[in-house]
Protein backbone atom coordinates (compact mmCIF):
# COMPACT_ATOMS: atom_id res chain seq x y z
CA UNK A 1 0.00 0.00 0.00
CA UNK A 2 1.55 3.56 -1.14
CA UNK A 3 1.48 6.18 1.41
CA UNK A 4 -1.77 7.87 0.66
CA UNK A 5 -3.51 4.44 0.90
CA UNK A 6 -3.82 3.88 -2.72
CA UNK A 7 -3.67 0.10 -3.41
CA UNK A 8 -0.74 -0.71 -5.94
CA UNK A 9 -2.24 -0.94 -9.73
CA UNK A 10 -0.72 -4.62 -9.64
CA UNK A 11 -2.51 -5.42 -6.57
CA UNK A 12 -6.17 -6.09 -7.86
CA UNK A 13 -6.79 -9.56 -9.71
CA UNK A 14 -7.36 -9.24 -13.62
CA UNK A 15 -11.00 -9.67 -13.60
CA UNK A 16 -11.81 -7.98 -10.10
CA UNK A 17 -13.83 -4.73 -10.49
CA UNK A 18 -13.11 -1.62 -8.39
CA UNK A 19 -14.73 1.92 -9.04
CA UNK A 20 -13.01 5.02 -7.15
CA UNK A 21 -15.32 8.29 -6.01
CA UNK A 22 -17.42 6.96 -9.17
CA UNK A 23 -20.13 10.53 -9.78
CA UNK A 24 -22.86 10.69 -12.63
CA UNK A 25 -25.33 13.62 -12.95
CA UNK A 26 -27.62 13.45 -16.04
CA UNK A 27 -27.82 16.76 -17.67
CA UNK A 28 -31.10 18.98 -17.43
CA UNK A 29 -33.90 18.13 -20.01
CA UNK A 30 -37.51 18.23 -20.58
CA UNK A 31 -37.80 20.85 -17.78
CA UNK A 32 -36.39 18.35 -15.45
CA UNK A 33 -33.25 19.72 -13.30
CA UNK A 34 -30.12 17.43 -13.89
CA UNK A 35 -30.01 15.01 -11.36
CA UNK A 36 -27.12 13.04 -9.75
CA UNK A 37 -27.42 9.16 -10.26
CA UNK A 38 -24.16 8.69 -8.09
CA UNK A 39 -22.12 10.44 -5.62
CA UNK A 40 -18.48 9.17 -5.50
CA UNK A 41 -19.30 5.79 -4.97
CA UNK A 42 -16.83 3.25 -3.99
CA UNK A 43 -16.97 -0.57 -5.09
CA UNK A 44 -14.34 -3.15 -4.84
CA UNK A 45 -15.51 -6.39 -6.43
CA UNK A 46 -13.63 -9.28 -5.21
CA UNK A 47 -12.57 -11.63 -8.45
CA UNK A 48 -14.74 -14.86 -8.51
CA UNK A 49 -17.77 -13.67 -6.19
CA UNK A 50 -21.41 -13.05 -6.31
CA UNK A 51 -22.22 -9.48 -5.87
CA UNK A 52 -26.13 -7.83 -5.06
CA UNK A 53 -26.79 -4.09 -5.68
CA UNK A 54 -30.02 -3.34 -4.09
CA UNK A 55 -32.30 -0.46 -3.89
CA UNK A 56 -35.11 1.13 -5.17
CA UNK A 57 -35.58 2.36 -8.60
CA UNK A 58 -33.65 5.64 -9.50
CA UNK A 59 -31.14 4.57 -6.86
CA UNK A 60 -28.66 4.34 -9.53
CA UNK A 61 -27.83 0.67 -9.98
CA UNK A 62 -28.78 0.43 -14.12
CA UNK A 63 -26.20 3.37 -14.20
CA UNK A 64 -23.67 1.74 -12.39
CA UNK A 65 -24.02 -0.90 -15.10
CA UNK A 66 -23.92 1.46 -18.19
CA UNK A 67 -20.69 2.56 -16.54
CA UNK A 68 -19.25 -0.77 -16.16
CA UNK A 69 -19.69 -0.81 -20.18
CA UNK A 70 -18.92 2.14 -21.34
CA UNK A 71 -22.26 2.78 -22.17
CA UNK A 72 -22.26 5.85 -20.69
CA UNK A 73 -19.42 8.16 -19.14
CA UNK A 74 -18.73 9.24 -15.41
CA UNK A 75 -18.89 12.89 -14.56
CA UNK A 76 -15.86 11.94 -11.81
CA UNK A 77 -14.44 9.04 -10.47
CA UNK A 78 -12.48 6.01 -12.27
CA UNK A 79 -13.50 2.09 -12.87
CA UNK A 80 -10.73 -0.05 -12.47
CA UNK A 81 -11.13 -3.66 -14.29
CA UNK A 82 -7.95 -5.93 -12.99
CA UNK A 83 -5.20 -3.40 -12.87
CA UNK A 84 -6.66 -1.63 -15.75
CA UNK A 85 -8.78 2.58 -15.99
CA UNK A 86 -11.64 1.22 -18.35
CA UNK A 87 -10.69 4.18 -19.82
CA UNK A 88 -7.91 3.02 -21.70
CA UNK A 89 -9.99 0.28 -22.78
CA UNK A 90 -11.67 0.35 -26.18
CA UNK A 91 -15.30 -0.24 -25.71
CA UNK A 92 -15.23 -3.54 -27.85
CA UNK A 93 -12.36 -5.26 -25.63
CA UNK A 94 -14.21 -4.24 -22.44
CA UNK A 95 -17.30 -5.98 -23.72
CA UNK A 96 -15.57 -8.98 -23.99
CA UNK A 97 -14.82 -9.75 -20.78
CA UNK A 98 -18.46 -8.59 -19.39
CA UNK A 99 -21.77 -9.85 -20.55
CA UNK A 100 -25.03 -8.04 -19.87
CA UNK A 101 -28.48 -9.43 -19.25
CA UNK A 102 -30.31 -5.71 -19.73
CA UNK A 103 -33.60 -5.08 -18.12
CA UNK A 104 -35.37 -5.12 -21.52
CA UNK A 105 -35.33 -8.64 -23.31
CA UNK A 106 -33.88 -8.63 -26.42
CA UNK A 107 -34.84 -11.59 -28.67
CA UNK A 108 -34.57 -11.92 -32.31
CA UNK A 109 -36.72 -13.02 -35.39
CA UNK A 110 -34.99 -16.62 -35.65
CA UNK A 111 -34.72 -20.02 -33.97
CA UNK A 112 -34.47 -20.53 -30.22
CA UNK A 113 -30.98 -22.01 -31.14
CA UNK A 114 -29.80 -19.15 -32.75
CA UNK A 115 -30.79 -17.00 -30.20
CA UNK A 116 -28.65 -18.90 -27.69
CA UNK A 117 -25.87 -18.89 -29.87
CA UNK A 118 -25.58 -15.18 -29.76
CA UNK A 119 -23.95 -15.51 -26.04
CA UNK A 120 -21.16 -18.33 -27.97
CA UNK A 121 -21.25 -18.91 -31.25
CA UNK A 122 -19.13 -21.83 -30.83
CA UNK A 123 -21.87 -23.61 -28.18
CA UNK A 124 -23.02 -27.16 -28.56
CA UNK A 125 -26.28 -28.23 -27.70
CA UNK A 126 -25.22 -29.62 -24.60
CA UNK A 127 -24.19 -25.95 -23.78
CA UNK A 128 -27.61 -24.67 -25.20
CA UNK A 129 -29.35 -27.63 -22.65
CA UNK A 130 -27.03 -26.37 -19.84
CA UNK A 131 -27.67 -22.90 -20.21
CA UNK A 132 -31.73 -23.48 -20.39
CA UNK A 133 -31.65 -25.62 -17.46
CA UNK A 134 -30.22 -22.70 -15.12
CA UNK A 135 -32.69 -20.38 -16.79
CA UNK A 136 -34.95 -23.17 -15.72
CA UNK A 137 -36.49 -23.66 -18.93
CA UNK A 138 -35.80 -26.63 -20.41
CA UNK A 139 -39.40 -28.39 -19.78
CA UNK A 140 -40.47 -25.26 -21.93
CA UNK A 141 -38.70 -25.84 -24.31
CA UNK A 142 -39.05 -29.52 -24.67
CA UNK A 143 -42.54 -29.14 -25.40
CA UNK A 144 -42.56 -27.26 -28.49
CA UNK A 145 -42.51 -29.32 -31.56
CA UNK A 146 -39.27 -27.90 -32.54
CA UNK A 147 -37.50 -27.72 -29.54
CA UNK A 148 -34.32 -25.38 -30.03
CA UNK A 149 -35.51 -25.03 -33.62
CA UNK A 150 -38.24 -23.08 -32.87
CA UNK A 151 -38.54 -20.29 -34.58
CA UNK A 152 -39.06 -17.30 -32.06
CA UNK A 153 -41.60 -13.87 -33.83
CA UNK A 154 -40.24 -10.59 -33.77
CA UNK A 155 -38.94 -9.93 -30.07
CA UNK A 156 -39.82 -13.57 -28.80
CA UNK A 157 -43.00 -13.07 -28.66
CA UNK A 158 -43.86 -16.99 -28.98
CA UNK A 159 -42.99 -17.10 -25.76
CA UNK A 160 -44.77 -15.70 -22.82
CA UNK A 161 -42.87 -12.17 -21.15
CA UNK A 162 -41.47 -15.03 -18.44
CA UNK A 163 -40.08 -17.40 -20.67
CA UNK A 164 -38.66 -14.90 -22.82
CA UNK A 165 -36.73 -13.48 -20.19
CA UNK A 166 -35.11 -16.58 -18.77
CA UNK A 167 -34.16 -17.10 -22.69
CA UNK A 168 -32.50 -14.19 -22.57
CA UNK A 169 -30.70 -15.28 -19.27
CA UNK A 170 -29.80 -18.59 -20.87
CA UNK A 171 -28.09 -16.71 -23.08
CA UNK A 172 -26.42 -14.45 -21.08
CA UNK A 173 -24.93 -17.31 -19.15
CA UNK A 174 -23.62 -18.88 -21.89
CA UNK A 175 -21.27 -15.86 -22.46
CA UNK A 176 -17.77 -16.91 -22.37
CA UNK A 177 -16.57 -13.55 -20.44
CA UNK A 178 -15.36 -14.04 -17.09
CA UNK A 179 -18.16 -11.09 -15.70
CA UNK A 180 -21.71 -11.62 -15.61
CA UNK A 181 -23.97 -8.01 -15.11
CA UNK A 182 -27.46 -9.14 -14.65
CA UNK A 183 -30.14 -5.85 -14.43
CA UNK A 184 -33.27 -6.76 -12.62
CA UNK A 185 -32.70 -10.72 -13.41
CA UNK A 186 -35.96 -11.97 -12.43
CA UNK A 187 -38.39 -9.36 -14.35
CA UNK A 188 -41.21 -10.65 -15.57
CA UNK A 189 -40.77 -13.63 -13.38
CA UNK A 190 -44.05 -15.47 -11.78
CA UNK A 191 -43.32 -15.58 -8.12
CA UNK A 192 -42.63 -19.24 -7.49
CA UNK A 193 -39.61 -18.86 -10.42
CA UNK A 194 -38.43 -15.78 -8.81
CA UNK A 195 -38.13 -17.52 -5.44
CA UNK A 196 -36.57 -20.51 -7.14
CA UNK A 197 -34.13 -18.13 -8.33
Amino acid sequence: MSQDGARPEASLPVNAVETSALTKIYPARNRQPARKALDAVNLAIPRGSFFGLLGPNGAGKSTIAALLLKLAAPNAGRIRLGPTDIAALPAEALRSRISYLSQATHLFADTIRNNLRLGDPSADDARLWEALAAAQLTETIHALPDGLNTWLGESGNTLSGGQARRLALARTLLSPAPILILDEPCAGLDTATEIEF
